[in-house]
């Protein structure tokens, strides 16, 4: 679909632009010029409306779409490939350069946010599982914020994605802050059976197993359930500042 721009007009001719919704309909009017008048025309994605326009191929600004947006990331690398990854400074500039390569390619690709550098990048669809919009403020062992998941579901899809790529299997817990939300741990649950509190004791005057984090309370918590089929959770303790298990 093409109308005529009310924002950007031709440097040369100061006549307002023909603007387009996506890059195929650039290309397709591009090449109904070419027929009808024998003029080469390639799309460029305008960074003032964020629309499409066609211009000479000849031109800076049609010599490659996403030129002005796109620059390698210094820091993040893709998992698989181990090449520099692509990054955009604003989702806008992402969701484009997606829809260009999806549509120019026939690859299916999401943005999505970097949690290391805050840019964008661009990701494979298949790849891609649903992020919780919850943030619980669990950190991993390196400080940074956990990645959150809003279903048992997507977490585990995600640690089937991972497995593939790294042949490290990552084990799955609800998240002992919130309970709708879900993460991914490298712990084994069998492994955490925390140690007695020297301060804390429950109901029956026996002294508590307490846990250094909530991470490590609700792995414990996760294999209890399993061995006696009595479901229990984490809790963090007002007196001691530890994580218990009840």
């Amino acid at each position: 679909m093409s109308r005529k721009s009310r924002s950007c007009r031709g440097k040369a001719t100061g006549r307002p632009l023909t603007e387009y919704d996506t890059i195929k309909d650039a290309e397709d009017g591009g090449s109904y010029i070419r027929q009808k008048f024998g003029h080469a025309m390639v799309p460029y994605l305008c960074p003032q409306c964020s629309l499409w326009h066609l211009a000479p191929p000849s031109t800076e600004r049609s010599s490659e779409p996403f030129q002005k947006f796109t620059r390698e990331s210094r820091t993040c690398y893709g998992k698989v490939s181990g090449k520099v990854l692509k990054e955009y400074e604003s989702a806008r500039e992402a969701v484009e350069a997606a829809k260009y390569v999806s549509e120019k390619y026939g690859n299916q690709m999401l943005s999505y946010k970097c949690k290391d550098c805050r840019k964008w990048h661009l990701s494979p669809a298949d790849r891609q599982t649903e992020h919780s919009s919850w943030s619980c403020l669990c950190l991993d062992q390196n400080g940074s914020p956990k990645d959150c998941y809003q279903s048992q579901k997507d977490a585990e899809l995600r640690a089937e994605i991972l497995f593939e790529e790294t042949r490290r299997r990552l084990n799955v817990y609800r998240c002992p802050k919130i309970r709708t939300i879900w993460h991914l741990t490298k712990k084994d649950p069998k492994d955490y059976v925390g140690r007695k509190s020297l301060q804390c004791c429950n109901k029956q005057g026996n002294f508590r197993m307490e846990y250094d984090c909530g991470e490590d309370a609700m792995l414990h918590a996760i294999e209890i359930t399993k061995r006696y089929g009595k479901e229990v959770f984490p809790f963090e303790c007002s007196e001691c500042l530890k994580w218990h298990v009840g």
